[in-house]
């Protein structure tokens, strides 16, 4: 025997946004590409259905996904919720409510939508590959439960009821 031991394993005391997946910068990349790659598709798809305006049902599963993936990694992340992109995501998520219940203006809901898939891209974009990954898994399990994704999900406040 070698008379060398295994070195003991470090917890890091990095802040959440750090890398769950080690220090290898190109595995990071890869696995960052692989989520924003997803991530766009859900958001050109819900971009094309708030414009267009055929197919409601499919507007509100994928821009709800992104609306999720949005507010869960930006507080994984600890960015501040306080900003006009959290005021306008927490707005298309209402909107997103409301259309769902089948209640208010519905070309005005689909015009929240559409900025909010832009505010939560830009959200997005600040977040780590990290946060990015667990908030994507997240709202798979969340999806996958009898209560489905809610609007406290995405913005910690109850639906209004009609």
């Amino acid at each position: 025997m070698s008379g060398r031991t295994k070195p003991k394993s470090r917890r890091s005391s990095r802040a959440p946004g750090f890398s769950e997946y080690g220090r290898n910068p190109i595995r990071d990349a890869i696995m960052r590409r692989q989520i924003t790659d997803w991530i766009s598709k859900l958001e050109t798809s819900g971009g094309l259905q708030a414009f267009l305006g055929a197919n409601t049902p499919k507007l509100i599963a994928d821009a709800g996904r992104v609306f999720f993936i949005a507010a869960e990694s930006g507080r994984l992340c600890r960015l501040d919720q306080t900003t006009p992109d959290y005021r306008i995501l927490g707005g298309a998520a209402n909107a997103i409510a409301e259309l769902a219940g089948g209640r208010g203006n519905e070309e005005l809901h689909r015009a929240a939508i559409r900025s909010g898939l832009a505010a939560a891209h830009r959200i997005i974009e600040q977040c780590s590959v990290w946060a990015i990954g667990t908030a994507s898994i997240k709202v798979e399990d969340l999806l996958d439960t009898p209560e489905g994704l809610t609007l406290f999900d995405i913005t910690g406040q109850k639906e209004a009821t009609p």
